[in-house]
């Protein structure tokens, strides 16, 4: 891909009528090493609130070329991509910071603008990454993904992650997305084109697929706590979510772990990409469509439940 994009404009896509398929491995898990990265604090707060102003304060503009984003390359699934149906990936875009003014993790969104969402969010919170090494979900659980940068000065080069799922037909599949400040402007239009593979779809007693579920670790002001969305690939189990509403509000939770007794029972960790884990443990239901669990703290005395649907219907252990 090349091009460059900023402010409003946008560069199409290459056209794909002869695509370059550039297959890509299913990731291997290995559940004895799913430990995340240690906590990382980060200041979205002042630690003292400032004097109230004595008069109403007068709006300054941003200049014209405050917020500005230029598209420089893609480490990971390059349009074109082929990839099996079902497959949970990690895409990457390097973008440069080509405006005047600084970005700040935590008030700056990736927002979904058209095309296939590939079992995306709407919106997401951006998270900006050193570039060299290149991160991949192999990686997760490792420091790399503890170098979260909170500011992105002018001129400063990032990785801007997003995880994503396959469609299970085979087809070529276009999804658009947007960088937006907090104030919604656009830096930039992005996109990833992807192709389905030629190969077998997720059975119907496997654990892989979008699930409604309900997570009582993220419900504290939750609007929505979004959907989870899971690949199995043999007895691995990899997956995330997108809480909606609340603290986390567009975060990116990463689920690891394994399945067991003739796949009626998973267990393994999930967490923010910064956090220390928690461990999980989920029973599936007879009919395949439900599973019920429980969520622990390997540092604080907690446990709750943890309650998927298929069907759209969460387990009545769980049921609000």
């Amino acid at each position: 891909m090349s091009g460059v994009l900023s402010g409003c404009a946008m560069t199409s896509p290459p056209a794909m009528d002869t695509p370059t398929l550039a297959s890509a491995s299913p990731v291997a898990l290995s559940h004895t090493s799913t430990t995340l990265p240690p906590t990382a604090t980060f200041p979205l707060t002042p630690t003292r609130s400032p004097a109230p102003p004595t008069s109403a304060p007068t709006a300054t503009p941003l200049p014209e070329d405050c917020y500005r984003a230029e598209l420089v390359g893609d480490p990971s699934i390059p349009d074109g991509s082929a990839l099996p149906p079902g497959q949970v990936f990690l895409k990457l875009w390097r973008v440069r910071n080509s405006g005047t003014c600084a970005w700040q993790w935590g008030k700056m969104r990736l927002v979904f603008d058209g095309g296939d969402p590939l079992s995306g969010p709407e919106s997401a919170r951006a998270y900006f990454y050193p570039p060299d090494p290149q991160l991949s979900l192999d990686a997760i659980g490792g420091a790399l993904w503890g170098n979260l940068r909170e500011t992105v000065v002018p001129g400063e080069v990032v990785d801007l992650p997003l995880m994503l799922r396959m469609p299970l037909y085979g087809s070529i599949y276009r999804s658009f997305w947007r960088l937006e400040s907090g104030d919604g402007q656009v830096l930039a239009r992005l996109w990833v084109v992807v192709a389905v593979t030629s190969g077998e779809a997720p059975s119907a007693d496997s654990w892989s697929g979008e699930w409604l579920h309900v997570n009582t670790w993220f419900l504290n002001n939750l609007v929505d706590p979004g959907r989870l969305i899971l690949q199995q690939s043999d007895d691995q189990l990899l997956g995330y979510f997108y809480p909606i509403g609340g603290p986390s509000d567009g975060d990116l939770v990463v689920v690891q772990g394994y399945v067991f007794d003739d796949n009626r029972q998973a267990a393994g960790v999930f967490s923010l990409l910064w956090d220390e884990p928690l461990d999980f443990s989920w029973t599936l239901s007879p009919n395949r469509n439900q599973f019920n669990g429980v969520i622990s703290s390997r540092t604080i005395n907690y446990k709750g439940s943890w309650c998927g649907g298929r069907n759209g219907l969460i387990p009545p252990a769980c049921a609000p």
